[in-house]
C-alpha cells in the first residue's frame, strides 16, 4: 500500500513545529496534522527544531520511575 505523503504548507508547518518545541504530545500533533509521529518528528528534524531543555529534564524524571525526583535547582 503506497502512503501519500503530506504536503505541508508554511503556515502549518510552523504552527506545528512552534507547538512541538512547546512541549505538545508528538502523537497528539500527529492526530490534529492527520500524519504519522515519525512524519512529526523527520520535520522537527529537518528544520532544527527542538523541545526545550527544562521539557526535556521533565519528560527523563517522569521515565526514571524514581519516586519524587527533583531537579537539584528546584530544591
Amino acid at each position: 500500500m503506497k502512503i501519500r505523503r503530506k504536503r505541508w504548507n508554511t503556515q502549518t508547518r510552523v504552527e506545528m513545529l512552534q507547538r512541538f518545541r512547546d512541549g505538545v504530545a508528538v502523537e497528539k500533533l500527529a492526530e490534529k496534522y492527520e500524519v504519522t509521529p515519525t512524519a512529526i518528528r523527520q520535520q522537527a528534524k529537518e528544520f532544527g527544531v527542538y523541545r526545550t531543555p527544562d521539557h526535556i529534564s521533565a519528560v527523563n524524571r517522569r521515565s526514571s520511575g524514581l519516586p519524587n525526583v527533583v531537579r537539584a535547582r528546584d530544591e
